[in-house]
């Protein structure tokens, strides 16, 4: 924090440190305490009013459009920890969203995370349970709005198709290690998926399973700056909406990430590879007779990259922000037609340039406002849902809020 600046933001930085410390629970950071401590109860807020110049909604788990949207930006969360002895941590974390797939669960409360947390050495702990894997650089914290920088974290990192892979049902360890002045983290896991979504072939909720998934993740941090790099595979298989079935075998996930602060000048990048693979089709269970006669197709699906780098300047209560960002996609042009329509729905071109601000209203509230132009690329429909009914570059304007308690 520079010297011009105030105590506010200074009290709410303490608090998103204190509030990352229950997301991220770590073994340096266990307490050696010998009774049980009470119960631990902090909680956050996010929420945001939005509007688009297009009618074709904008990002899948949103649906943006040109009508005001008060309810997609919004989550609420209660986290709950408790040391029960020396060696034994549990943690939940309740969430309830605005933006659901089926828009009657709106609002419905259910634990995003809920694990024990067992130290084992020192420098060692082992978490079981439901977890936020460490896929991309704030993914242990992608819900608290008041953790990071921007209005919404860039989407096309966080809001493809394929960053719905951030809750897993299994087994994480944790190793830390000081390295003269850098602090190492390392955490492989294994585990399970289970995640509910919107399909963007048939627009119906589809349900994704995993037979396995395994994952490792590594952290380097010290005095302003943090690098992070990750990958994960997964064997999992989507029922579409309708009963068709996608068995994506191979899907591998990468993801480099650096976040840098020197002074009042703050810098982050990322970058998110996703290679899916061949994947198998078979429609011959859909609830859709035009659908069912399509049978059974095999098809490499296009891989993804995603990437942002964000430069910001911190000045008193004030910290503006430029963000340049974009995704890629490679498709293989197929001599079947329906490979080649299938393949289209995976292909998310853009290019954008975000501009915005963070506002430390008070210890507790910050404000965020941000403009957000894309331009779609290679005729494909970028993050729209469906391709857009007019040829405009998008524009997202948004004004959010973000509290801790």
């Amino acid at each position: 924090m520079t010297a011009h600046s105030n105590h506010k933001p200074t009290v709410l930085k303490l608090k998103v440190l204190q509030l990352h410390r229950i997301l991220v629970l770590s073994a340096l950071s266990l307490s050696n305490a010998t009774l049980a401590s009470p119960l631990n109860i902090q909680g956050f807020l996010s929420s945001s009013i939005t509007k688009t110049n297009h009618a074709s909604p904008y990002i899948e788990t949103k649906e943006y459009t040109d009508n005001i949207n008060y309810q997609s930006g919004t989550v609420v969360g209660i986290m709950l920890s408790k040391r029960l002895d020396p060696k034994v941590n549990f943690q939940g974390q309740l969430t309830a969203r605005g933006a659901e797939p089926d828009k009657s669960h709106a609002y419905k409360p259910e634990f995003n995370l809920l694990f024990i947390d067992y130290k084992l050495r020192p420098n060692i702990s082992v978490k079981v349970g439901k977890l936020l894997p460490n896929t991309y650089l704030i993914s242990k914290h992608l819900d608290v709005g008041a953790s990071y920088l921007w209005a919404r974290p860039p989407v096309e990192v966080y809001e493809t198709s394929y960053s719905f892979l951030t809750r897993v049902n299994g087994v994480e360890l944790t190793y830390q290690k000081k390295l003269g002045d850098y602090n190492l983290r390392i955490q492989p896991y294994i585990g399970q998926l289970n995640e509910t979504l919107t399909s963007r072939t048939t627009r119906t909720l589809a349900s994704l399973d995993s037979e396995s998934l395994v994952g490792f993740s590594a952290d380097i941090e010290t005095q302003g700056i943090h690098l992070h790099a990750s990958t994960m595979h997964v064997d999992s298989t989507m029922t579409d909406g309708d009963g068709s079935l996608v068995k994506m075998s191979n899907t591998t996930i990468y993801s480099l990430g650096a976040k840098a602060e020197l002074k009042a000048w703050l810098v982050l990048a990322e970058v998110a590879h996703v290679d899916v693979g061949r994947s198998k089709f078979d429609f011959t269970s859909s609830d859709i007779d035009e659908v069912r006669q399509l049978g059974s197709l095999e098809t490499d699906i296009p891989p993804q990259t995603g990437y942002y780098i964000t430069l910001a300047r911190e000045v008193k209560e004030f910290t503006p922000y430029v963000t340049f960002a974009g995704s890629n996609a490679k498709q293989k042009i197929s001599s079947n037609n329906t490979l080649n329509e299938i393949n289209s729905n995976f292909l998310q071109e853009q290019r954008s340039l975000s501009l915005g601000t963070r506002y430390y209203a008070s210890n507790s509230l910050t404000l965020k406002f941000e403009y957000h132009h894309v331009k779609i690329l290679n005729d494909t429909a970028g993050l729209f849902i469906t391709h857009p009914s007019k040829d405009d570059d998008l524009q997202l304007w948004t004004a959010s809020f973000n509290i801790l308690f």
